[in-house]
């Protein structure tokens, strides 16, 4: 039995597809599909009922998920204390919303609390829980809109991040009303598949039996300065987090504005490892962290 073959079914069942799946291993569907025949011709047994949704697991399921959640436990035991043992960096990683905006002040304020060598890498929001759980890191900051399931690290609420509609004053004048109609008539910029602000807009679209594909054109982009640099040209508008981009709301470059009955919060947390909560450096963190958003 491969343990690869058995984390594919646990996030199958945990993210509700196994296209989901696919997703968070960096794989493709077929990849995905092949390794939980593959599991259930050893087993002899069909494991997921593929014909609700979200996917569900059969009763033989329920018993080969039970054994690969523990499996994954002790892999993710096992690789943290590797990783421990063999680097005293502390391992952060975090989105890209949070890092743009809040990290360099918060990696400032820890450093004057608490000298200690830091790895450090962006994530999509999408990634950061399997990330967390399977010990990849000591801690990490991601922006959500459902509540985490949180059984397998410690979790602590941040300040949400909001996402607003941003345009340049001039292509924002000359839209008579700022209504959904009147906006989906221009292009929309957004974050790419897998972030926070992407997932709230679909969201809030589906909510009104919408989608993405309803506005004039869509760019998909990965690259914030690219984005805000075709906003300033007033090529379009955006839908992206305020704190991304305080300089230029505070310069009047760009403008910020809501929609009624749209929700324009993403939900935010630290995430951390059992482990790291002994660490001498984690209680100095989580400080540094939450001071940053007063700053």
């Amino acid at each position: 039995m491969k343990t690869h073959d058995l984390k594919t079914l646990v996030l199958s069942v945990d993210l509700g597809s196994i296209s989901k799946a696919a997703n968070s291993m960096s794989i493709t569907h077929s990849a995905a599909s092949q390794r939980i025949k593959a599991l259930e011709e050893l087993c002899g047994a069909v494991l997921l009922n593929r014909q609700l949704t979200p996917i569900k697991p059969t009763l033989a399921g329920e018993l080969v998920l039970e054994h690969g959640r523990r499996v994954m436990e002790m892999e993710r035991q096992l690789f943290s204390r590797l990783q421990q043992s063999g680097s005293d960096a502390l391992r952060l990683c975090c989105t890209p919303a949070f890092g743009a905006s809040y990290f360099p002040v918060a990696l400032s304020e820890f450093n004057r609390e608490k000298k200690h060598s830091v790895e450090f890498d962006y994530l999509a929001s999408d990634q950061v829980i399997s990330a967390i759980n399977e010990g990849r890191y000591d801690i990490a900051i991601t922006e959500h809109i459902q509540p985490l399931n949180q059984s397998n690290c410690w979790r602590h609420p941040l300040p949400p991040d909001k996402v607003i509609f941003v345009a340049c004053p001039a292509l924002l004048s000359s839209i008579d009303e700022q209504s959904l109609e009147a906006l989906m008539a221009h292009t929309l910029y957004v974050a790419k598949p897998g972030c926070c602000s992407r997932d709230l807009l679909v969201q809030n679209l589906a909510n009104k039996n919408l989608e993405l594909e309803d506005f004039r054109f869509q760019v998909s982009c990965g690259d914030l300065h690219l984005m805000v640099e075709a906003l300033l040209r007033g090529e379009g508008i955006g839908f992206i987090s305020a704190a991304l981009i305080r300089p230029h709301l505070a310069s009047g470059d760009l403008v910020a504005f809501e929609l009624d009955g749209f929700d324009h919060l993403c939900h935010r947390s630290l995430l951390a490892s059992w482990e790291s909560q002994g660490q001498p450096w984690f209680r100095p963190l989580v400080t540094s962290i939450e001071q940053a958003f007063i700053h």
